[in-house]
This record gives C-alpha cells, structure tokens and sequence, in this order.
C-alpha cells in the first residue's frame, strides 16, 4: 500500500506545477496540416473504437524489476476483474486492454509468472481480451540499427505464434514526440496496417494532421494516427477524414488497466455522443474498419527527428557500446552461419544472438533510469521533495557522497547493463568463431585470418592485440588470410606543418585542431580559416538559466515540464560559456600504414584532467580518422555539452544525412516541428557544393550531430544551417529526467572524415564509406596447425555495394531452411543478383516479409545464384531451401 501511495503522490506531482515559470512568451504553434484533402468533407463519425493502454516505462516510476513485478502480478490481477466483470455484456462492449510486444513476452508472460495467472493470460489472448501490439514498446528510433529494430518486432510475434493468434497489423509509440522514417518501411514490410503516435503532452507536437499516409524512404506507406498526447479524446475532433475514430486511452507511466469507475465514465461519455456505436476495442479492430472505408486522406512523405534525442550522450560510453556492437549483431550470424557452411563445427548461437538483441531492444527503449532523486521510489529516504532535490557544485558533490543519489544511480546501471550484457555474447561469439575458423586454415603460426561482414570485397586495416595490420581485398563476407607483419610506430619529429600523400595540414597549438587542411589532387582549402572553431576542435559549453529558459519557453507547452526541461535552483553566477583547452603539446608518430599526430592539453579549466586528440592519416587511405580522449571528467549538474568541431570550407552547402532507414536532405525531407538543431545520425553526412564536391564525415562512436552551429538546449521551426560546419556531441546532461543528468569518467569518441568528389552519387557515398568503417574487418591470429581450408574463400556476395547482408541464419519465426535478409541503404533502385556460397545446396528463395509471412512466388535458384528486383531503401527477405 506504502508504495501505491507513494506512485500516486508522484504522479500527482508530475501532473503539476513544480513551482516554475510558466512560458513567460512562448512562440506561436503553428496549424498542424488539415486532416481533410482539398474539396472533401469529414463524413462524421458513426463507430468510436475505444481502446484501453497504460504507458509503459521500463525503469522510470521504479526500479525496472519493480516495474516487471507490477506488470506480472497487480496489473494482471486488476485487468482480471474488469474483465471477469463485463463477461456478460455483449463482446463489443468487454473491456480489452492493449499492451506491447516486450512487456508481455519479458514480464508478464516470463519465466517468473504462476501458472495459474499464465493460465487465464492465455484465455484474455484468446479471447481478444489481451491484445498485444506489434512493437516491443515505446523506442527512441534516432538511435537504433535496421536488424535490431526487425529483431525487436519477434517479441509480439512469438506471443502470437504460440497463442495461435494472427500477427498483430497495428503499433503504438507513446511518449517520445518524433520517430525516424525507417517505421514506415519497416512497419509495412512487416504487414502491420497502422501506427498510433502519441506525443507527450508537454512538447511541442510534430505539425501533422491527425490521420495520414505515411511514407518512408523506400515509398512504403502505413496508415498513421498523430495525436499532441499520449493518446486520443473520446470524442472526434472537428474534420476527423473518417467514419471510424479511434480513441486511445492511456492511464500513466505504469500505472496499469483503468478502474472500473473510469471504465464506466468513458462508456457513459461515448453514449452522449449521438449517432455513434461504442466499441471498446482494439487497434487491430480499428485498423480493419477503418482500411474498409477506402479512405482518402494526405501523403506525408518525410523524416521527423526525435527532440529528446539528445538524451542518449548522457551515457557517452554505453551509446558508443551500443553504436559499435549492433552492426556486430549481424555480422557475428553471418561468420556463424558461413564457417559451417565452409566445413567448421561450430555451435548453434540462435539462443545466445536472440538474447543479445533483446538487450539491445531494452537498451533501446526510451526511459534510460530513474524519474529524478528525492522524488518517491528514488530518494534517500523515500520523501518527496520539490525543486531542493535540485543540487550544484559543493551540494551534489556532498550530497552524492552521503547516498542520496544511490538508488537514482542505481537505476541507470540497470539501463546500462542491457548493452553490457548484448556487447559481451557477441563479442564472445565472435572471438569463439574466429578461432574455430583459424584452426580449420593450415598455418604455421605466423598469419592473420581477417573476416569482412559487408557482402563486397574490401580491404582496410584491422587491429589485434593492440597491433594494426593491412588486408588487402578481403572476399565478400568472407576471409582472407594475411601474414603477421606488424606496423611499428616510431615517434618522429614534432611540427604543425605535415603533409601525406593526400593532404597539406597544418595544426594550431592555441585552440587544439586543424586550421588548414589542403586536398593535394585539386589544391582546395578544406577547413574554413573564417569562422570560431579549427578542424577537429575540442570545445566544451556551460549553459546558464537564460539558454535553459529559452529551451523551455521553445520547446514546452505547459509547466509540468519544468521537471525534464528547467534546471531548478541554479547558481546565479552560472554563466554560459565555451571553454577551450589551451597549451597544446604535439607528438608524431609514424608507420609503413599511417601517420598520427597526437595532441594534449591539461589545461581543461576544471572540466577534466587532460583531453587529448589524435589525427591518423592512413598511407594508402584519402580519410582522416579523429580520436579524442578525455581523462577522468568531472561529474557536474550544472547544464553542459562537449563537442568535436569540425568547420568544412563549403559554399552554399546541401546537407544530405544518412538516417537510420535512409537519406534525408536537410532542406526537403524533414517534417516541421521534430529536432532541427540535433540529429540522429545513423550512417554519415556527405556536405557538398553546387558542383558536387565536399566532405563526408562519420561519428564512429556517437549518434548525435548538429549542423552549422552546437544544438544543445535550441528548438525551432525553421532553423536551417548556413555554414558547412559539423559538431559531434560527445557528452550532454541537458535533461533531468530519463536520462542521467551528469557525466563523468574516462571516455573516448572517434570520427572519420573524407573528401567528396564531383560526379559521385551522394547517397551511395554516404553507404559505402560508412559501413566500411562502422562495419569493421575482424581478425584474429592463427595458431600452428594442419587445417584442409584454402587460405581465402567468399560467402555471401551482392552486385552492387551498400547493399547489407543484415540476417543469415536461422529463422526465428520459424520458418523453416536458413533466413537471408538484404537492405538497401545507398539510394539505388534495380535489379540485385545474389551469389551464394558454393558450399550452400539450395534450389529455392522463399519471399517472406519482415515476420516471416510468406508473399510472392518462390525464386529459382540456378549455380548459387538468383536475381531480384530491390528498391531504394528497402529491404528484402527470403527463406532460403
């Protein structure tokens, strides 16, 4: 009872003011787009279809496992009797409750359930008294990986499978404002219908009509519902372009099903509506109904950028975990699947690589830890506190020190553990299949056997133990074996004037960077010499309460967001300002493979104990690899940001970003209201001129750019970048809820630059050179041993590059045969011709969506190889027998 009254008080709390400001002069929010196309009518509502949802946090309102219990035991019992209540009235008018993919596979239905609850679980799910939608729950989607989020769609399906249910056709994302545009692709390709947004009520909404079309990159279109809260009125707005309305109820963060009472307001709010039939319902019903009527209403084809993106560098190391080990996931199913194909007895990994992807579902998932400190379940002392929990300098440091912020802490360890947990299984599984398949080579224990995931030959450098080697033209995810020749690094003599065979640089010792940069093939200056940052610049902000106010007088629409948004109680002499470390040292180093220049300052004003940065210009390699370091950062709550700089000499740029899903430009593809100051960047940015020329750039280990000027704690409408600068985001605290609101520690981050050139194209660029580097060469040394595999062989090969290999193995959905998916990600429509390895015996390719449903005819497969046409952007599955 203690902790029910505790939850309740700190909903009550949240639903208030916490004694801030309200917008003293908030910007106007513009109309949202018409819900009706021009010259028709709104037909008037004649079916309301109510359907009951709770809004699920993984984490938020308590510890994640008091969450799982809450759902496994009270909100079970208490949807029983609402259901066991309504058993006599007619079916339509049953209470249904709708609930996501993971909870109800990882909580409810998991290994800690009795028997007796499983029992009457399976009844509601036959009785369609449980539903459960096809997402895993609400994600941030800026920062995901394409096979992860196919992966984290299994969770609803297998509940599904096993209840011998039909597949879900409609989603929800509740919570977080905007979504990346690969759901669109990803939703129709997986045959659900529909998807219901709801915004949180506190933000700014996307500007978008309540019901449209939405289109994604490949031209796929889903049915979708955007609504300014997490759910939807009982009663239609005015123009609803339906006959069938659907009204999604929500009761807050965990809080569960409805009471009977609320249950009993809503039937009797529905009845005064006249002329309309009452059905408490389901997604799925709706999407039915509602698809009948033929509806013809808008197109939007678009990109909407989340604006709490920024949230994920609040955990800098894990986001860089969980950057660089998701494109491991597939390749570590691709090495697994092609060394026993090529002859190795290697063990099933199905179990253990379905694990690790649900950990990076979970990680994934958009409440990160606790709701704040001092508030309920995760103060000291179980008190809640106002804005006094809101503590600087000597308070927090004391603070922290006595425990108050124990259990706060405790609850992001948790969050950081999912990605933890998927980065040691693959890392593991990779390791294992590595030296399975080095002991099956001959060698006489002097060579390197190097794996390449992408599906087309490559060469690069690959690093064992510290050492750096060079493959050359390693087969199409398949292996080569080099010998082991070590690039020695000698130091050298230190100058800022240095020249490779690509590049004339020259470093600057005051702000710690490039200052000119000069491409040797066309004598172009590339770092613009006008502007406040130098290439590869360190800089590192502190924000006052005027930048923090104006967020929230931007961003905001109410004063319940001054918990997330406002830091309360700020010193007054916080001022904002940019600190640039200062008394550079420079060292080179240099090998038959490369040239590093290496710089560090500890003059860092208070912010760490030293940064550093290393510039790596490969002998043979027209890029520029940027590593910085810093050295035990001071936790601060004081509102802050770091950023790598890196000022490009472009004029009249065009910015084209490769998103999770596909690329987007700038200044056409982005739909008004999502994040314009801070994007999730999947892949690369490619910023050219008019004549086609530029820069490329990719965050190695951050997901987080802004364009033209740093965008932390700025939100508008239209803001658009003049200048062809890009600034990495290493580290931000810039909210106080969901996500950890200080950074600390030891932590590095990693960027790759190159040059564009005329007559490329663009988005194949952006493919190509960033998965060659996100998408790694794996090595591993080979022992003496009498192994009968040739030196080198190739796997899985495609015609054309950017083109991923991102599932082959075994079908999860149970399909029987081995599952090969391809995604489409450089931009190129056509005919793909996939060559299989000679070793693989199978005669058919079985077209199946992205759960498995089978859908078109089966393809010949003739000498291991078989032709398909392949959009742009899209992705393509088959069963392979």
């Amino acid at each position: 009872m203690r902790k029910k009254l505790v939850l309740l008080s700190v909903l009550l709390i949240f639903s208030k003011s916490i004694g801030q400001p309200a917008p003293k002069s908030p910007i106007p929010v513009p109309a949202p787009a018409s819900n009706l196309l021009p010259g028709k009518k709104a037909p008037g509502v004649k079916d309301i279809w109510v359907v009951f949802k709770t809004h699920c946090d993984l984490g938020y309102t308590m510890s994640a496992e008091e969450v799982f219990k809450k759902y496994r035991e009270d909100m079970m019992d208490n949807a029983f009797k609402l259901i066991d209540a309504d058993k006599l009235k007619p079916k339509e008018e049953r209470f249904k409750w709708t609930i996501a993919g993971w909870p109800m596979y990882g909580a409810i239905l998991g290994p800690m359930q009795t028997p007796e609850r499983r029992a009457r679980i399976g009844e509601a799910l036959h009785e369609g008294t449980f539903a459960v939608h096809a997402l895993p729950a609400s994600m941030h989607t800026d920062a995901f990986e394409l096979e992860d989020y196919v992966r984290s769609l299994w969770f609803s399906s297998k509940i599904a499978r096993d209840y011998k249910l039909p597949l879900a056709i409609s989603a929800k994302m509740t919570d977080v404002p905007a979504h990346s545009w690969l759901l669109p692709t990803l939703l129709h390709h997986a045959g659900v219908k529909f998807l219901q947004i709801g915004c949180n009520y506190s933000d700014r909404p996307v500007l978008l009509p309540q019901l449209f079309w939405w289109e994604g990159p490949d031209g796929s279109r889903i049915l979708c519902n955007y609504t300014p809260h997490y759910g939807s009125e009982i009663v239609p707005p005015t123009g609803w372009p339906a006959k069938n309305y659907l009204a999604v109820l929500m009761t807050h963060d965990n809080e569960g099903p409805p009471s009977a009472k609320e249950v009993a307001r809503v039937r009797a709010e529905v009845a005064k509506v006249s002329g309309v039939k009452l059905h408490l319902g389901t997604m799925d019903e709706f999407t039915k109904a509602v698809l009948a009527e033929n509806l013809e209403i808008p197109v939007i084809r678009g990109d909407m950028v989340d604006p709490w993106i920024q949230g994920v560098m609040a955990m800098p190391v894990e986001t860089k975990t969980a950057r660089n080990i998701r494109p491991l996931e597939s390749a570590f199913e691709i090495l697994n699947t092609s060394v026993k194909l090529w002859g190795v007895s290697a063990p099933d990994i199905s179990k253990d690589l379905a694990v690790a992807y649900e950990n990076s579902t979970l990680f994934g998932e958009h409440t990160w830890g606790g709701m704040t400190p001092g508030w309920g379940f995760f103060s000291m002392d179980g008190i809640n506190r106002g804005t006094e929990r809101y503590l600087y300098g000597q308070d927090f440091e004391k603070a922290r020190k006595e425990g108050y912020y124990k259990k706060f802490e405790s609850s992001f360890e948790d969050h950081r553990n999912y990605i933890r947990k998927t980065e040691a299984i693959v890392n593991k599984g990779i390791k294992e299949n590595l030296e399975l398949l080095a002991k099956s080579i001959p060698s006489d224990g002097k060579s390197i056997v190097v794996f390449n995931p992408l599906p087309w030959a490559r060469s690069g450098f690959v690093e064992l133990n510290g050492e750096k080697y060079f493959a050359e033209n390693v087969p199409a995810c398949g292996y080569k074996t080099i010998g082991d020749v070590k690039s020695v690094m000698k130091e050298s003599e230190r100058k800022t004037d240095f020249e490779t065979a690509f590049f004339k640089v020259k470093f600057d010792l005051v702000k710690g960077g490039i200052t000119s940069l000069i491409d040797k093939s066309t004598g172009k200056e590339l770092v613009e010499q006008k502007g406040n940052y130098v290439f590869g610049q360190f800089i590192h902000e502190n924000f006052s309460e005027n930048e923090v106010m104006d967020y929230y007088n931007r961003f905001c629409l109410m004063n319940n967001a001054a918990n997330a948004t406002i830091k309360p109680n700020m010193p007054k002499d916080a001022k904002y300002g940019v600190i640039v470390a200062s008394d550079w040292r420079i060292k080179q180093e240099s090998s038959i493979l490369e040239d590093k220049i290496i710089l560090t300052s500890t003059n860092v004003s208070g912010v760490a104990e030293a940064v550093s940065l290393t510039f790596v210009f490969p002998k043979n390699k027209n890029y520029i690899d940027v590593k910085w370091d810093i050295l035990n950062k001071k936790a601060n709550t004081i509102p802050e940001g770091g950023w790598l700089c890196f000022p490009f000499k472009i004029e009249n740029p065009k910015f084209i970003v490769g998103r999770i899903g596909g690329a987007i430009d700038l200044a056409k593809d982005q739909i008004v209201g999502g994040n314009r100051h801070l994007y999730g960047v999947n892949t690369a940015t490619d910023m050219v001129s008019p004549d086609g020329t530029g820069m490329g750039i990719c965050a190695i280990d951050s997901p987080l750019l802004s364009f033209g000027e740093p965008g932390l704690w700025k939100y508008s409408y239209d803001y658009f970048p003049k200048q062809a600068s890009a600034f990495v985001n290493l580290y931000n605290n810039m909210w106080n809820t969901n996500f950890p609101y200080w950074t600390e520690g030891s932590f590095s981050n990693s960027v790759r630059v190159w040059t564009v050139n005329k007559n490329e194209k663009i988005t194949e660029n952006i493919a190509v050179n960033s998965f060659e580097t996100r998408y790694p060469l794996l090595a591993v040394a080979s022992e003496k041993n009498n192994g009968k595999l040739p030196a080198e062989k190739s796997g899985i090969s495609l015609s054309r590059k950017g083109v991923l290999v991102t599932a082959f193995g075994k079908d999860e959905d149970g399909n029987q045969g081995t599952l090969l998916r391809v995604w489409e990600q450089a931009g190129n429509s056509g005919k793909l011709k996939v060559t299989l390895p000679k070793e693989m015996k199978v005669t058919k390719a079985i077209a199946v969506n992205l759960r498995g449903e089978r859908q078109g005819k089966e393809i010949k497969i003739s000498e291991n190889q078989f032709v398909i046409d392949l959009n742009a952007f899209a992705p393509a599955s088959f069963i392979l027998r």
